[in-house]
């Protein structure tokens, strides 16, 4: 019979990945947003590394000298974090997405007989191709068809005034 040492099968299994501890003071709030990511790349590596070039390819944004071009049918006015406004004027050429309903069902409620489709989007127009150092301002609807490109920009965080119109954004966003 034999006491203690070690034993085929016993303990803990080994970890194809050894993993070290690290200490991060987080508040609640800050862990439960933190936390799926964490289980994600944990479950997946290859999602940590696509996330942190990802990151990096965005900075690439903030060259000084950038070109922005807005292919909206409006005219976009940004309201700077140093008090200042610049405004885009629309360029004359708008992106677009071509859409097309097809009728899936039909719906009646309280009396009202109305169709149920699906959306598709079909085809982009009027998005140049990428040039370096030019940011195109679009549609939400053109950049959601080109996730892949990081020069097309959409105006975000609206300000309203009054009347509840908006009159301008805070900032520019990559979809």
């Amino acid at each position: 019979m034999s006491w203690g040492g070690f034993r085929e099968g016993a303990g803990r299994p080994k970890q194809e990945i050894q993993r070290q501890n690290r200490t991060v003071r987080l508040s609640e709030q800050e862990w439960e947003i933190i936390k799926p990511v964490v289980n994600l790349i944990k479950k997946d590596n290859k999602i940590g590394r696509d996330l942190l070039n990802k990151n990096k390819e965005h900075k690439k944004i903030m060259v000084k000298d950038a070109q922005f071009i807005n292919l909206t049918d409006k005219d976009i006015t940004i309201y700077g974090k140093n008090h200042t406004t610049i405004t885009f004027p629309k360029s004359g050429t708008v992106a677009f997405v071509k859409q097309q309903d097809n009728i899936l069902d039909e719906a009646c409620v309280d009396g009202c007989l109305f169709d149920i489709g699906k959306r598709i989007y079909t085809e982009v127009g009027n998005v140049p191709k990428p040039e370096e150092n030019i940011f195109y301002i679009v549609p939400v609807v053109v950049a959601q068809q080109l996730p892949e490109r990081d020069d097309l920009l959409v105006a975000s965080n609206s300000i309203k005034n009054e009347n509840g119109e908006i009159v301008g954004f805070t900032s520019l966003n990559v979809i």
